[in-house]
């Protein structure tokens, strides 16, 4: 049975190879037939699937991978001349060997298109530069969709800004600048002057009357200018959450 399997597959290649085609990696675009060859690599199966008038022009001009999200196969395509650092894709459900020529946002975030993505069981790391800056975007599978768990931004600066997403709710860490996502630490600092003032806000008209001393730890939260918002835990466990002078820990940034 496997002999004649393989026999087919070779006639079907046979056929394929005698006509105009695009091979993008694992994936062949067969213009004359208006389809695309998908055969896993160690299988038997191949597949041909039908491509929409819709999406011709689209194809011939990107370079096309299958992938699996949430239970459902795609069609990924990106363009295949890109001038950009970015490497994003326009996602098409494929369905019954048809590819649907409505085009679907896979991680379902508005504008935020799939980019440069690792899959890590059952979450997707997108990866993509913004304004001369990378960000990476952590993904969940969570009621039949990916909900946006973190975002990390400015990776390769130094310093990492983390905003933390919880339904409705934002918090924000400051963590070390590290290229695996999930080997990123919370940047902590300790306190280095006799006595340091804690702020309101970013700015020195906000000084409260409340201060913290020489070997306190901080947990590093924002910064602003010339101000770090941090959180402190006391020896009662009580948490505070104030803005604090770059001096007293000794990190304020060169203008220069």
């Amino acid at each position: 049975m496997s002999k004649s399997i393989n026999l087919f597959k070779v006639f079907i290649l046979i056929i394929i190879y005698t006509l105009p085609a695009y091979c993008y990696g694992d994936v062949l675009y067969l213009e004359n037939s208006q389809s695309i060859y998908n055969c896993v690599d160690n299988s038997s199966t191949c597949e041909i699937i039908l491509v929409p008038d819709e999406l011709i022009d689209d194809i011939t001009d990107s370079n096309l991978s299958i992938d699996n999200f949430l239970g459902e196969r795609y069609l990924l395509l990106t363009p295949k001349h890109n001038a950009s650092a970015n490497i994003c894709y326009s996602s098409y459900s494929i369905k019954e060997n048809k590819i649907d020529p409505i085009e679907r946002n896979i991680l379902g975030s508005g504008n935020i298109n799939l980019c440069q993505y690792r899959k890590i069981n059952n979450q997707i790391i997108s990866r993509y530069r913004d304004a001369g800056k990378w960000i990476e975007r952590l993904y969940q599978e969570e009621g039949g969709k990916y909900k946006l768990l973190i975002e990390d931004q400015c990776i390769g600066c130094g310093t990492i800004y983390r905003i933390i997403f919880n339904n409705n709710y934002l918090s924000y860490k400051l963590v070390s600048d590290k290229d695996d996502l999930y080997k990123r630490e919370q940047l902590t600092k300790f306190i280095l002057t006799d006595k340091s003032f804690l702020y309101a806000n970013n700015d020195e008209k906000s000084k409260t009357k409340m201060y913290l001393v020489k070997g306190d730890k901080v947990n590093l939260l924002n910064m602003q200018d010339d101000f770090y918002e941090i959180e402190y835990t006391t020896k009662s466990n009580k948490i505070i959450k104030k803005w604090l002078h770059c001096s007293a820990i000794d990190a304020c940034v060169s203008s220069d």
